[in-house]
């Protein structure tokens, strides 16, 4: 029996580097898999996790830029080609801005004969926006898209419900930001819901703030004060600056520190958080 966990396979902004690959969250439920953002060489790190590509029940993307979704395309073929060779009767769901469904359409197209189109559905994200939680596979996980801002691009983050044994139990909620802040609807939405996770982008440190506001991105002070808003018991913080080392990302937790009093945790790549004690 899986046990419900959280896995971080990128955890940085913009450029891999050799020991952190962009963005890429994984979500681990009773029984469905459900990876958020799908940055370069995810499939690797998949890989690397113990994660077999055909155990992903849906694949969400937060924005197109590319550190989020140049991914996508190897793993989809990779996807295919195992199911095929396996013949599982097997398919995958991706929820993804309407622009990137058009472009996926148009690839499963040329490639028909590697990628399977029955095999991939493509749901634009502002076509299931506030009709509640989209349901997954066997109803243990279900998927609510947010709009955050991230400059002019159009930006979502996910709340990821997922259920917990004993069936009684309530629901654990996840938030997984994306790149952007949340703006007042989007925090009015979520205090409605109770957030006791957040996954959030801390881009850079309250020394670049300025950076931050012109670029759409999120600081880590940022990121803690809504967790403290929320009454959250874990932050995440993700996809640091390339630029960063290690002094600098202290810096940034000691930063979130003076505004959410909760536990806090730097991402890295591959770690593996279990989700059943929070």
């Amino acid at each position: 029996m899986r046990r419900p966990a959280l896995v971080v396979l990128g955890s940085v902004a913009s450029i891999p580097t050799p020991h952190r690959y962009t963005q890429s969250i994984l979500i681990l439920g009773l029984k469905d898999v459900v990876l958020v953002d799908c940055g370069e060489a995810t499939q690797i790190r998949l890989q690397q996790a113990g994660i077999d590509v055909v155990k992903l029940s849906a694949i969400a993307i937060t924005h197109i830029h590319g550190d989020h979704v140049f991914g996508l395309f190897p793993l989809l073929q990779s996807f295919a080609l195992r199911v095929r060779s396996q013949n599982l009767r097997k398919s995958i769901r991706i929820l993804a801005p309407r622009s990137l469904c058009n472009v996926l359409e148009a690839y499963a197209q040329v490639v028909s004969t590697e990628v399977d189109q029955h095999l991939i559905t493509c749901n634009s994200v502002d076509s299931i926006g506030n009709k509640g939680f989209l349901v997954l596979g066997d109803e243990s996980l279900a998927l609510m898209p947010i709009r955050v801002q991230h400059g002019d691009v159009e930006s979502y983050g996910y709340v990821i419900k997922l259920a917990r044994r004993p069936k009684k139990s309530e629901p654990l909620h996840i938030f997984i930001s994306g790149n952007g802040t949340c703006d007042d609807q989007c925090r009015r939405l979520l205090k409605s819901i109770g957030v006791d996770i957040i996954v959030h982008e801390a881009t850079f440190t309250k020394f670049e703030e300025l950076r931050a506001r012109i670029t759409g991105h999120a600081t880590c002070v940022d990121a803690a004060q809504l967790a403290s808003e929320l009454g959250s018991k874990l932050l995440i913080l993700t996809h640091f600056s390339s630029r960063y080392n290690d002094k600098d990302l202290i810096d940034c937790l000691e930063q979130a520190r003076t505004v959410f009093s909760g536990q806090i945790v730097l991402a890295r790549d591959l770690m593996y958080i279990p989700l059943a004690m929070v």
